[in-house]
């Protein structure tokens, strides 16, 4: 699990740059981020001219969570190969920035996304050990199908989501904070949001190819981790096997 040095050319650092000055001028324009987040985005001190240092990068969470960085083995890893990463507290990130074309939306997790985003949830302590929660989950579970279902929450969860602030929805969205197109529309309300519950995650089949209708709302943090152990609980049932929780104590559905 290396994290590999890399370089960048000019024209690499002059998209990082344009990302980063249209995100950060919408987010102070309307205000539109988590508290939390926006936080840490300046705590962890991006520069806004060029790309971050991957390896300075991963010193700073070994500092605020102990957790560090690896490199991701594809865009959209399995869930064998990114558990793997989490269950060390690992997090996998890609070493590639998106085309001058593609500044406003696209489908792949590039740079942008992984640091202006991922970096700053990573930073909290909640986030941490709940991607470290379902790890250990995942590496305890029988059922093939509990480990991809767990898989899908851990990817739609991070990255499709809003958190409400004095009910107003503030974004915590992955895709939302890499994307000027994505936040835009979300600042217009152009995304239909709906409450985030057990019953509408079971019945959601998330694609990370496409643009989102709408967008799910947490009201506080907790909800989120409440969520998971209903998750994980309705799969189990419906495997109908046994499974370890990471506490090594039994459930049966017998």
């Amino acid at each position: 699990m290396k994290l590999t040095k890399k370089s960048y050319e000019r024209e690499s650092h002059s998209i990082w740059r344009a990302m980063y000055t249209m995100q950060m001028d919408t987010i102070k324009k309307y205000d539109c981020v988590s508290k939390e987040i926006l936080k840490w985005i300046h705590k962890i001190g991006f520069d806004p001219k060029k790309i971050p240092n991957a390896r300075n990068i991963s010193r700073k969470l070994i500092w605020l969570t102990w957790w560090s960085l690896c490199d991701a083995t594809s865009p959209f890893m399995t869930h064998d190969d990114w558990f793997s990463c989490l269950i060390n507290k690992k997090f996998p990130v890609t070493n590639y920035i998106r085309k001058h074309k593609d500044i406003l939306y696209t489908p792949l997790p590039d740079m942008f996304h992984e640091y202006f985003w991922h970096m700053p949830q990573m930073s909290l302590d909640f986030f941490a050990n709940l991607e470290y929660k379902m790890a250990r989950i995942h590496q305890n579970a029988i059922s093939l199908d509990l480990k991809i279902k767990l898989y899908d929450f851990s990817w739609w969860t991070i990255e499709y989501w809003v958190l409400m602030e004095d009910w107003i929805p503030k974004a915590v969205w992955a895709w939302l904070l890499s994307s000027p197109w994505d936040l835009r529309d979300f600042v217009d309300w152009k995304f239909e949001l709906k409450r985030w519950t057990l019953a509408s995650l079971i019945s959601h089949k998330p694609s990370p190819h496409q643009q989102h209708k709408f967008l799910f709302y947490f009201e506080s943090l907790q909800e989120w981790d409440t969520l998971l152990d209903e998750y994980v609980a309705f799969s189990k049932k419906q495997s109908k096997v046994k499974e370890w929780l990471p506490s090594g104590r039994v459930i049966s559905d017998e």
